[in-house]
């Protein structure tokens, strides 16, 4: 239990650094959105100490501030800001420092307690959803063996032979999905938080049926402003 309870110290410690102005993006709320920062300041206060992770259409890629244009998304058009963990650097770095078990645990309990700030079209209203319906952690036991040797290097065919490396085209690759069910709206939510850069995604299936996939920036967390 010690080690389990060191290794979420860590998680969290990271997750803090990660916060800094020195690594993270300002992400500005426009004066129409004056009333939703108020309302996730008073309900997601640790959205505002730690930043959020900024969803939206493949165009979030390019900017930090809070517009319309790459935001909301869907039908009707939503946008969605999950609170900010850690990067995939720092999930690399855990994964390479911690027995399985400790590192399974503390991530799973990190993002137990992920909240997910909920934004309609035109900032008409905004929701946190405090708390995940579930999360699903999965690392390969192989991948997570080889890991832990840190003079391999993470990756497929970057060592100068292909081999001496750890590849998760053959080991297998890690997961981390978390589930919310958004009862205003009956949409099913979740979000996909991979180590990968780009590859971090929010699905969004409604009550009509439809799906909608949102990219996500979960390299730096991003400071409301």
């Amino acid at each position: 239990m010690a080690m389990i309870s060191k290794a979420r110290t860590i998680l969290f410690a990271v997750a803090i650094v990660m916060a800094s102005p020195a690594v993270a993006g300002n992400l500005v709320f426009p004066k129409q959105g004056a009333a939703a920062k108020d309302m996730i300041a008073a309900n997601c206060p640790t959205c505002m100490a730690g930043g959020v992770t900024l969803c939206g259409t493949a165009d979030v890629q390019f900017g930090k501030r809070l517009g319309a244009s790459y935001f909301f998304a869907g039908q009707p058009k939503r946008g969605y800001l999950p609170g900010f963990r850690l990067s995939g650097q720092e999930f690399r770095a855990l994964a390479r420092s911690m027995s399985y078990d400790a590192m399974m645990q503390s991530l799973k309990q990190s993002f137990e307690t992920l909240p997910l700030v909920v934004i309609d079209s035109g900032f008409a209203a905004t929701r946190v959803l405090a708390t995940p319906k579930a999360v699903e952690v999965a690392f390969p036991p192989a991948l997570h063996q080889c890991v832990s040797d840190q003079s391999k290097p993470w990756g497929c065919c970057i060592a100068a032979d292909c081999q001496q490396e750890c590849c998760e085209k053959s080991l297998g690759s890690p997961t981390v999905a978390v589930h919310w069910d958004d009862v205003t709206t009956g949409d099913k939510l979740t979000f996909h938080f991979s180590h990968t850069l780009g590859a971090s995604t929010l699905t969004r299936e409604t009550s009509a049926g439809k799906t909608y996939v949102y990219w996500c920036i979960a390299e730096e967390p991003g400071l409301i402003q």
